[in-house]
């Protein structure tokens, strides 16, 4: 009998080492929440890129761009390929560790047809601003069997630039917000 209360008495002792990690849990992604940067989103579509087979795009991130990226965020980048009915089928994917450079080469592409660059950067002017960007990219690419375009194509995407104009924005808001709170109510 004495077996039977032990059993008895053990799972609510699990239960409450559960419970207790579950709280835990919550409260870290709370926490993670209210300090989480507020990011403003920026556009940007360019013309598109029109080159032969073979060749590469140079995707350019500014100056320093791993001073800027926010490391922790999805930040990442996809080339897929247009297929008849507007379906995108995925040839490259990169994430964080393969775009902190200042140039990164994508590609060569192989096959003539339409390809799009699509990718999301998330960057904050200096580490723990509280008004950031994210960056989302979107760059049609043609390849053509013979193209009279040969020369190299790049991609230029100012991710300081974007961090810096974010988080101005985003101070201007606020002192904006905290003077009208000020402001008496007639």
């Amino acid at each position: 009998m004495s077996e039977t209360k032990l059993q008895s008495r053990r799972l609510p002792i699990y239960l409450s080492g559960f419970l207790i990690g579950a709280m835990g849990v919550y409260l870290v992604t709370k926490a993670k929440q209210a300090t989480a940067p507020d990011f403003a989103e920026v556009t940007q579509t360019q013309a598109p890129i029109v080159m032969p087979v073979g060749k590469t795009v140079t995707l350019r991130l500014g100056d320093e761009p791993e001073k800027h990226l926010v490391w922790g965020f999805p930040t990442q980048l996809m080339i897929g390929k247009l297929e008849e009915g507007g379906r995108v089928t995925p040839v490259v994917r990169m994430e964080y560790k393969n775009l902190v450079e200042k140039e990164t080469a994508l590609g060569p592409f192989a096959t003539a047809g339409d390809y799009e660059i699509r990718a999301q950067f998330y960057t904050c002017a200096y580490p723990g601003e509280k008004y950031c960007a994210k960056i989302g990219l979107v760059q049609p690419v043609q390849v053509r069997a013979e193209s009279a375009n040969a020369t190299q194509a790049t991609v230029d995407v100012d991710v300081k630039g974007a961090a810096e104009k974010a988080s101005a924005d985003g101070k201007i808001a606020e002192a904006a917000a905290k003077q009208k709170a000020l402001a008496p109510t007639p």
